[in-house]
């Protein structure tokens, strides 16, 4: 939550209205979800198999990457396929994706979970420097960049921006399956 208040606080500052109400929503979301306090009672559906997740995520890569890559339909259409998976998690009864509602049961984290944790502030941290060190809020800089100034020039290609829409909504999909079957694993991947 902290860190998405942090980007929130950012794209204040960068005066980008979309993405503040997006991080807003999500903001919102995740604290009902964390402080409510009555069962969901939501029914079980059966898994998505993964072949129409699959044809779902190139469908989506072609349609909406073949649109301008700051075009509203792109930026509509990841801010609602977001919020719908974080809806969907979040809307799920506690006991399908672990929280309990309580605390933490005592033991130890799994393990690698400080190195991700490290590599991940490490990566916010030198985001947010490269960000205070740009010219301005909207202007990028080569010489500290962002990684969106660096993605930029590759989204620029339709055909590379059709690949990177179906992989990110294919990778967002196998997360929220993750989340709602934590106890699960993907064939191959050790415990």
């Amino acid at each position: 939550m902290p860190i998405l208040l942090a980007a929130l606080a950012v794209h204040v500052v960068r005066r980008n209205v979309f993405d503040v109400v997006v991080f807003g929503l999500t903001v919102v979301v995740i604290g009902i979800d964390r402080y409510r306090r009555f069962p969901v009672s939501t029914p079980r559906r059966a898994p998505v198999p993964s072949w129409l997740v699959a044809a779902g995520a190139i469908l989506f890569g072609v349609v909406i990457g073949a649109t301008d890559v700051a075009g509203w339909p792109v930026r509509i259409s990841l801010a609602v396929a977001g919020i719908a998976a974080l809806w969907r998690v979040a809307g799920a009864p506690p006991a399908a994706t672990g929280r309990t509602g309580g605390p933490a049961p005592a033991g130890r984290a799994p393990r690698g979970w400080l190195t991700w944790a490290g590599l991940l502030v490490l990566a916010a941290l030198l985001e947010l420097s490269s960000f205070l060190q740009q010219p301005d809020p909207q202007t990028g800089s080569y010489d500290h960049p962002t990684l969106s100034t660096l993605i930029e020039p590759l989204l620029g290609s339709t055909v590379f921006r059709m690949i990177a829409l179906a992989i990110w909504l294919a990778a967002g999909c196998w997360l929220v399956r993750a989340c709602l079957r934590p106890g699960d694993r993907p064939p191959g991947e050790r415990r």
